[in-house]
């Protein structure tokens, strides 16, 4: 698949500018909450934030902001394989041991958006092969390149090192 006909994120900076209410708004309208109401989107993103802040003490990471909450949200919750708050558990946990892995060589808004790819297209949404597969090659990749790979580039890089995620092969690793 080319980076033109993946989705491109949206706008980082517009999403983390969103006051909560337009935030519950535009998750309403994703297919993960889609059949939540408002007052449960609200229940949902508290207890996101929540285990937000238990990643951060988990993998010792001091964050003033969780700016990049907003957009995680978005750009996951358009997932097919997201099926309960537990998945934004993983995710968080999965995030912060790989912001923390890459040492500031991708910026939040490009590691969103290829942890998107990876889990979507090449994961298929295990999330477990995201977290001991792909996400290391990612930070190989990225530690080659000294800086965050394009689109393409992990697209090139995975096709030569990695197949796409076996079916019924179960994959455990021991980050959280």
């Amino acid at each position: 698949m080319s980076s033109s006909s993946f989705p491109v994120m949206r706008n980082f900076q517009t999403t983390t500018a969103l006051t909560e209410s337009e935030l519950y708004s535009a998750l309403a309208a994703t297919p993960y909450f889609k059949n939540k109401s408002i007052s449960e989107i609200k229940s949902s993103v508290l207890a996101i934030r929540e285990s937000n802040q238990d990643a951060l003490i988990h993998h010792k990471r001091i964050m003033i902001k969780d700016q990049f909450i907003p957009s995680l949200l978005l750009i996951f919750s358009e997932s097919a394989y997201f099926e309960s708050d537990e998945d934004w558990f993983d995710l968080l946990n999965i995030y912060h041991y790989y912001k923390s892995d890459l040492e500031g060589l991708i910026e939040d808004a490009p590691l969103i958006e290829l942890m998107f790819y990876l889990f979507e297209e090449r994961c298929e949404g295990a999330m477990s092969y995201l977290e001991g597969t792909c996400m290391p090659q990612l930070v190989n990749l990225s530690y080659d390149l000294g800086r965050a790979p394009t689109l393409d580039e992990l697209q090139d890089f995975l096709d030569e090192t990695l197949p796409l995620r076996p079916i019924q092969e179960d994959f455990e690793t021991d980050l959280y």
